[in-house]
């Protein structure tokens, strides 16, 4: 078995809009939009089934409200959500 690289499914530039301005607001609100582990890793693969190595700066932008929101454990975790492979959960489930 080899090591692929993480698939990764182009998005529209509205998508991509889409999250900015999510990402925009939740900023601006300085919103934990993800306080539990389970919304946490739900919120890294979302991003990195439509941006792959393009979504580890939404993740850290929109993980920084959790209280012990720590940059490296999240780039960790972001990595593994680019590994991981059919985790079911798509872009859609961030919106």
């Amino acid at each position: 078995m080899t090591n692929a690289s993480p698939t990764y499914h182009p998005q529209s530039g509205e998508t991509v809009s889409q999250i900015e301005a999510l990402t925009i607001l939740v900023e601006a609100s300085q919103t934990d939009i993800a306080p539990t582990y389970s919304e946490w890793l739900a919120l890294g693969f979302a991003l990195a089934d439509a941006l792959g190595d393009a979504g580890a700066s939404y993740f850290h932008r929109l993980s920084r409200f959790y209280p012990q929101y720590d940059d490296k454990k999240a780039q960790k975790q972001y990595e593994k959500c680019l590994k991981s492979k059919g985790s079911g959960i798509t872009v859609a489930s961030l919106f």
